[in-house]
């Protein structure tokens, strides 16, 4: 419902899948929103973020809201792992974007630069996870005089210098296994003078922190006012987590934040019990509070199991398709998406023959979760913020497995959408009401099933482990 000539406040989040703009009124209520998908662009040098396909996008959407919408404040969350490297004296920038899938850097020298675990608690990851390693391999694609000239901007604060000019680095992307912060310390890590690019980065600034106003060109362009107020922007997952902040942090609850990844931030568990190997790390909070964190390719898992079936993702699914499922002991075993999760390394496959992909990607989702929450030792409440928390019977099946833990559902508008709010508007929460309570599921020989399902995926490998007489078979019959 629009609400003519008003004031409201502007979401840009930028996700790895899908690109959405928001508008909200000032008491939170979403009156717009609009999406489009994201897909990286081949570039000459690498795979390369598509910034002007979502440049065009975002202008587009200003320029319809602004028929009807007057917005005061933007705010920004983008996917982590990507920057852009500007020429300060073109003001464009020096190289085109990488995107952080890209896997053609051919040998391990940036290996033998990077600091400890237990300085930046970031696991070595796969292609360009780690974002030093795409700044490494940019840096020896420019000259000197380039390199002189050059400024880093980490991705939601690449847009928000689009919109006003001003350059800011900001925490939350710094400290999301980019190799560039020193968790403990709260600064930069020992890569950033290894790799001389102290000087490259801007002052760091806090999401809640006003920026600057838009740029009279932008303006001009999109109908923005004049007056509008742009944020430094913050990482997508730790935008989800950000409504939480105003908790204190023993009440605060294990925040699984989901869409292409799922990441669950778990507030009160040490950071000396993180196992770099099972894809746990610390992501870093809008305050500069490290937070454990253990994650996967929920999004891209489940949908890739649903297409191993030849099953659409919005097809009907019921929980006696969940219950046969675990009755006819079909599984799915990680990882479908390799290099990522609790089990990176070993080959997703499919155990039987599924009749409905959309149930046993939502039992493996939810016995995926329970597998990060379990590696956490999260102990609190849990709320699932994004594209999961649509999914009822996953969030009931979650809540199943996890009988001493509350889980709620953040409804509405999404974490992200919500945080960004929040760091708008020194702290307040949406209107929306997220606390949603998943009831859990009673699903006969759930337990048994997620037993089994845990020891299966310990040697997911292993042909030996195919029990039941049921055959790996990765296309059910009359499909």
């Amino acid at each position: 419902m629009w609400l003519t000539m008003s004031d409201n406040y502007l979401v840009f989040d930028v996700g790895k899948t899908h690109v959405k703009v928001s508008v909200l009124s000032t008491d939170g209520e979403i009156v717009y929103s609009r999406r489009t998908s994201n897909a990286p662009i081949e570039h000459g040098l690498y795979t390369a973020l598509d910034l002007d396909g979502i440049r065009s996008f975002l202008f587009e959407q200003l320029r319809e809201v602004g028929k009807d919408q007057t917005i005061r404040k933007i705010g920004i969350a983008t996917h982590g792992a990507a920057a852009v490297i500007i020429d300060r004296e073109t003001g464009r920038p020096a190289l085109p974007a990488m995107d952080y899938e890209y896997d053609g850097y051919g040998d391990d020298r940036y290996d033998r630069l990077r600091p400890p675990f237990d300085q930046t608690y970031s696991p070595l990851m796969p292609s360009g996870l780690n974002l030093g390693r795409q700044i490494h391999h940019q840096l020896s694609l420019l000259t000197g005089d380039q390199q002189e000239r050059a400024a880093i901007l980490l991705y939601p604060n690449y847009w928000a210098w689009l919109l006003t000019g001003v350059m800011s680095s900001e925490v939350t992307s710094l400290g999301c296994h980019t190799d560039l912060w020193d968790v403990p310390r709260g600064e930069f890590s020992s890569l950033v003078d290894r790799l001389g690019i102290r000087a490259m980065l801007p002052p760091l600034r806090k999401a809640s922190e006003p920026l600057g106003r838009v740029l009279p060109d932008i303006c001009a362009v999109t109908g923005l006012p004049p007056d509008c107020i742009v944020f430094p922007g913050m990482h997508d997952s730790n935008a989800g987590y950000y409504p939480h902040l105003a908790m204190p942090p023993a009440k605060r609850p294990t925040v699984i934040s989901t869409g292409t990844w799922s990441v669950a931030m778990s507030p009160q568990t040490p950071l000396t019990s993180l196992r770099p190997e099972l894809d746990m790390l610390a992501n870093v909070d809008a305050d500069g509070t490290p937070v454990a964190t253990a994650r996967y390719m929920g999004g891209r898992e489940f949908a890739r199991i649903c297409e191993m079936t030849n099953c659409d993702v919005a097809t009907d699914c019921q929980e006696q398709d969940l219950a046969q499922t675990i009755d006819a002991g079909i599984f799915g075993l990680p990882s479908f998406e390799h290099g990522s999760g609790p089990f990176a390394g070993r080959a997703g496959s499919l155990v039987g023959r599924p009749w409905n992909g959309k149930a046993l990607a939502t039992l493996y989702s939810a016995l995926m979760l329970d597998q990060l929450l379990t590696n956490l030792s999260s102990r609190n409440d849990i709320v699932i913020e994004g594209s999961f928390a649509s999914n009822d019977l996953l969030c009931a099946t979650l809540a199943a497995l996890r009988p001493t833990q509350a889980v709620h559902q953040f409804r509405a508008s999404g974490g992200v959408i919500s945080g960004c709010y929040a760091a708008m508007t020194d702290g307040n929460p949406t209107s929306f009401d997220f606390a949603h309570p998943a009831r859990p599921l009673h699903l006969p020989g759930l337990d048994g099933y997620a037993r089994e399902w845990r020891r299966r995926a310990a040697d997911a490998r292993d042909p030996s482990l195919l029990r039941h007489g049921a055959e790996m078979s990765e296309t059910p019959p009359g499909n």
